[in-house]
């Protein structure tokens, strides 16, 4: 699943669905989750609930935005079910605003500053989908258009050796 920007919305909603459906037995591998934000502020604006419920309720481990849903890594070792999550800033405005986000790149290993390398994760499905025999990976994408673009483009190039990458699109533009 790759989103970017308010493409967030769609995908969190069907990874929590999928999460679900993993808990109740259903059998599903492996999901990497990626979410690209412009910089803080695109986190920030994304909160559900005020900041004094985030800095006396919630765990430091993830940036407030994600911690709604506590979209982290997850396993089911019941149904071998694997969830990764990837966050990434690509336009820091000001590094000042990470304490109010609690966004802490050198303590939040899944999150990088920078865009995402896209091959990187692609290799990742590729290599995982080798190993356990499997034929298809499906990659969901929620985003602008340039994002897509390059999403479709490394699901074409990884296609290969059997495997093939179904990408399902959505583009938004603001």
């Amino acid at each position: 699943m790759v989103s970017g920007g308010i493409g967030i919305t769609p995908l969190q909603s069907i990874a929590n669905d999928l999460l679900s459906n993993c808990k109740d037995g259903r059998t599903i591998y492996r999901i990497i989750f990626v979410w690209s934000v412009r910089d803080a502020h695109m986190i920030t604006a994304v909160r559900g609930y005020d900041e004094d419920h985030f800095h006396k309720q919630l765990p430091k481990s993830l940036p407030t935005s994600f911690q709604p849903d506590l979209l982290e890594e997850q396993r089911n070792e019941k149904n071998n079910c694997r969830f990764d999550c990837y966050y990434h800033i690509t336009d820091v405005r000001s590094h000042k605003d990470f304490t109010k986000g609690n966004i802490n790149p050198s303590g939040q290993k899944k999150l990088k500053v920078g865009r995402p390398h896209m091959s990187q994760y692609y290799e990742e499905m590729f290599e995982y989908a080798n190993k356990e025999g499997e034929t298809k990976v499906a990659v969901l994408c929620c985003g602008p258009s340039q994002m897509v673009a390059e999403a479709l483009m490394h699901a074409s190039t990884w296609s290969k050796d059997g495997i093939t990458f179904d990408f399902y699109p959505e583009i938004f533009e603001m």
